[in-house]
């Protein structure tokens, strides 16, 4: 059984009861977990262009824009809590770019249409969030 709250009474509410119950299948109802693999980082493929690289980095963050473009942020060392470089791969895997150290910070949330959200303090701790259109090449 799985309890769940909806909201009575507010714009898009159902109108239901504060507690609503619904009761699960007494079995687990198995997923398949065959996803398209879209692309891999780091195969054979896209070997030749990570060769530039004389050793491999320690990835610090990952995030994902909606058009499918990765954004990898790189530790400065293993360990540090400081930000480092940015390397952004398209969505068909193609190394498009890196921002250097303090050129960007990586965004804090990816929306349609290039949009990336920063959320940032001002001096009286008080949360500032800022949206941003990023450009076509790097969605």
């Amino acid at each position: 059984m799985w309890v769940g709250t909806a909201l009575a009474g507010f714009p898009g509410g159902t109108g239901a009861s504060a507690q609503d119950v619904v009761d699960l299948p007494a079995e687990d109802l198995p997923l398949p977990a065959d996803f398209e693999l879209v692309y891999r980082i780091g195969s054979t493929e896209a070997r030749a262009e990570w060769e530039q690289h004389p050793e491999v980095p320690v990835v610090a963050a990952v995030r994902v824009t909606w058009e499918g473009t990765l954004w990898i942020e790189r530790a400065l060392e293993p360990g540090a809590s400081e930000p480092g470089p940015i390397d952004v791969i398209g969505s068909g895997g193609r190394y498009v770019g890196t921002f250097p150290v303090g050129q960007l910070e990586m965004p804090d949330a990816f929306g349609p249409d290039g949009l990336v959200a920063f959320i940032e303090t001002d001096e009286f701790d008080v949360p500032v969030i800022t949206v941003r259109r990023l450009p076509q090449p790097i969605r």
